[in-house]
């Protein structure tokens, strides 16, 4: 099987994805960081946990850290394979924090935000497995089925699903699932987030990594503002407040905390 991504062409260097499940083994043809896949992104990475789990589809990050190590939520992914989450959780995080500083939200998203912020919810936390729970609790203006991938589906939540407290509630999951990689590897991480953004946003790494593991309480007002774009209409003190809050870790608990969004408002301006 010729890789996915490369539209027919095969690479010399694809990897076929070991995950297992109910006694088959996917076994789809991926991109990893040893071929030219398009655009630079990669489609599947090896477990960086111990033992020999092979190379994993990014549909089955999710679900082969909650089987093989326990662990799932803004813990799991981006435990495993914290290289390969590391530019989809930046991209997310970067979004976010413009669109809400910039005081932009549902219809004013673009087609490319709204993309990274879907991509960062079914791959790296909560997983699309846990979003498709959202697909009969919500209206299909908000919600509705994508694509498919090595037998997967992907859940798509519309730009009017992100609404401002919406978006915060992501901020903070893509910040801890940051801290989270960047323990794991903070070399890898660190050239990701140089690469994408620049040097002072490496530089914040090691509060992200403190925060999300409970060492401290808060991110430095310093570290935030490298973090907020120049057109930004909100201060630090804003994004002081989202990570003065952690969120929950599992799972289904965060599905139902994105979910209260459409409900209640997180943060009264």
């Amino acid at each position: 099987m010729s890789c996915y991504f490369a539209y027919g062409a095969p690479h010399q260097d694809c990897a076929r994805c070991g995950y297992q499940a109910n006694g088959r083994t996917c076994g789809f043809s991926i991109c990893t960081n040893t071929c030219s896949s398009p655009g630079g992104r990669i489609h599947g990475a090896l477990c960086g946990c111990a033992g020999a789990h092979g190379v994993i589809c990014y549909a089955h990050w999710e679900s082969h850290a909650a089987e093989q190590h326990g662990v799932d939520g803004t813990g799991g992914a981006a435990g495993c394979f914290p290289g390969a989450t590391a530019p989809i959780t930046v991209r997310a995080l970067s979004a976010g924090i413009a669109l809400v500083s910039e005081e932009r939200t549902e219809e004013r998203i673009t087609g490319d935000e709204a993309g990274s912020l879907n991509e960062f919810l079914n791959i790296v936390t909560p997983g699309h497995r846990a979003l498709r729970q959202l697909l009969t609790r919500l209206p299909k203006s908000l919600v509705r089925q994508g694509g498919q991938w090595a037998e997967e589906t992907e859940v798509l939540l519309t730009p009017a699903f992100f609404g401002e407290a919406a978006l915060e509630r992501v901020i903070v999951l893509a910040g801890r699932a940051l801290g989270v990689a960047s323990r794991k590897d903070r070399g890898t991480v660190g050239g990701v987030t140089r690469s994408a953004l620049t040097h002072l946003h490496t530089a914040t790494l090691p509060e992200f990594e403190a925060w999300s593991d409970g060492t401290v309480d808060r991110i430095s007002d310093a570290a935030l503002a490298t973090w907020l774009p120049r057109q930004s209409r909100r201060t630090t003190q804003h994004l002081d407040y989202l990570f003065s809050q952690s969120g929950p870790s599992a799972v289904d608990d965060i599905v139902r905390w994105l979910l209260e969004t459409r409900t209640v408002q997180v943060r009264a301006h």
